[in-house]
This record gives structure tokens, sequence and C-alpha cells, in this order.
């Protein structure tokens, strides 16, 4: 089983079926029995759903309006963006 770590580290390559089908099983599998993880996941699939309804509302198509680049910014919360 993998941890939450990697599940952090492997999300969006599982979003875009990317991983082997042992590990996407790896994956949901921690998901079904990790609620933090459950709470992660479904944050991060509605982040990248208002991400593309930004963009693609956006009057500058392929950049980012203001506040949602400082909305996330914002909810780093102070941490460094890479690890």
């Amino acid at each position: 089983m993998i941890t939450c770590a990697e599940l952090e580290e492997r999300v969006a390559d599982y979003l875009d079926g990317l991983p082997s089908e042992a590990k996407g099983r790896d994956l949901e599998r921690h998901v079904s029995g990790c609620g933090g993880c459950r709470h992660f996941l479904a944050a991060y699939r509605r982040t990248v759903w208002v991400a593309k309804k930004a963009l693609e509302t956006s009057s500058h198509p392929g950049q980012a309006p203001e506040r949602l680049v400082q909305a996330i910014l914002g909810s780093l919360g102070g941490q460094p963006i890479c690890r």
C-alpha cells in the first residue's frame, strides 16, 4: 500500500490516467481507507476544474486571472511551491 505522501506526489498522474494499473489500484485502495487523502483528492479535483474554467473564461486565453493566482498562492500558507 502507498503512503499519503506518495499519493500527493502521484495525484496528477493518477487523475491523468498515467500510473500503471497496479499503482492505480494502490492509490484507489489507499484513498478508500484514508479520509484525509479522500478530502485532498476531492479538493485537488475541484481546483483543477476551477482552474480550467477560469482559463476558458479568461479575457487573455492561456493566462490565469490574477485572483486565481493569488488564491492558489494564498492557500499555500507560506509553504514553498517546490519541495
